[in-house]
């Protein structure tokens, strides 16, 4: 009898053990092939991650900064003893390729450019300094984000021009010119520093002890 039967012989359990390490491995690749198709094993199904459409990826947008609508939406030119503008300042999020940002007015249905905004460095923020306002009245100021060519984004406000100083007694309009303030630190996208207090620790001077005078006792 040779060797390798001799082994079969004298070790049944080794070869009922690879049978069934055989047959495991054969139900397994079959419950995989099926399950695509449904039935009891779909939920052994290999899942794979689809990548992310376009809807959802995140989407640039535009906004204001200054005016800023539930703060202050008067806009006026009034000097403030740095300038005689009016300081729009505009933020966009998920800044897109190649982006610009144009500042325009409208008037009902007719929209007139302002001007287009100047990045501030590298951050998301855009400004102009706005001069030649219109006349007094109800607007809608819009800033417009685009990537390269194409349009991305929007911000429309209504606003009030308040930019001349009318007569103070009624009933004409008693309205002055709307004030206005400039803000020179921090600058426009730049550090803003905080100072704390060191509280010095002094220690107390020890106290000297007062002894009572004695008597002898006689």
């Amino acid at each position: 009898m040779s060797n390798k039967l001799r082994a079969t012989l004298r070790d049944p359990q080794r070869n009922a053990a690879r049978l069934a390490l055989a047959a495991l491995l054969g139900l397994m690749a079959l419950m995989l092939a099926v399950a695509p198709m449904g039935g009891p094993f779909s939920g052994l199904a290999i899942s794979q991650t689809a990548s992310p459409t376009a809807s959802e990826t995140i989407a640039s947008s535009i906004f204001f900064l200054n005016p800023a609508e539930g703060t202050s939406t008067e806009i006026s030119a009034k000097a403030d003893g740095t300038d005689a503008s009016y300081h729009l300042v505009a933020s966009a999020s998920a800044v897109p390729p190649d982006p610009t940002v144009e500042f325009k007015y409208a008037e009902g249905d007719v929209e007139t450019d302002i001007g287009p905004g100047s990045r501030v460095g590298a951050s998301d923020t855009w400004e102009f300094d706005w001069t030649t306002l219109p006349a007094d009245g109800d607007y809608t100021v819009i800033a417009i984000l685009f990537s390269g060519p194409t349009e991305v984004s929007r911000h429309e406000l209504e606003v009030v021009v308040n930019n001349e100083d009318g007569p103070r007694e009624l009933p004409l309009d008693p309205e002055p010119q709307g004030e206005t303030v400039e803000m020179m630190y921090p600058v426009n996208g730049g550090p803003l520093g905080f100072y704390t207090e060191r509280v010095k620790m002094r220690s107390r001077p020890r106290s000297s002890t007062s002894r009572c005078p004695t008597r002898s006792i006689r």
